[in-house]
């Protein structure tokens, strides 16, 4: 029988495993080769989708290791797994900050370019 815990686990863990494949499709899917590309542009796309790869790979992990904490009834299995979805999340919202600031820096360097 599933209790309250073990559902909410699931349900948890496959929206979010959801939310990292379709971050990733529409990633993907997301034209972003026009023809008057610079290489600047190209510098910056290529580091923004290796980025965006990396992170949604990183979600889709913890989403698995939700689905893990399930079946654990072991308290300490249990325990270090939430403890390594915290650490996993912590890391996405760094490398967020990480995108951010790169994009920041590509829009400064952008207006640049079209200034002179």
């Amino acid at each position: 029988m599933m209790d309250g815990s073990t559902g909410g686990s699931l349900v948890l863990a496959m929206t979010i495993i959801g939310f990292a494949i379709w971050l990733q499709r529409n990633e993907e899917h997301t034209d972003q080769n026009g023809s008057s590309e610079s290489e600047l542009d190209r510098v910056y796309h290529r580091a923004r989708s290796a980025s965006r790869k990396r992170t949604n790979r990183l979600i889709g992990f913890s989403g698995l290791l939700i689905l893990a904490t399930a079946f654990i009834s072991n308290p300490i299995a249990w325990m270090s797994i939430w403890l390594l979805v915290m650490i996993s999340l912590l890391i996405v919202i760094g490398l967020a900050g990480k995108d951010a600031v790169r994009t920041y820096r590509y829009h400064q360097k952008k207006l640049d370019e079209v200034r002179m």
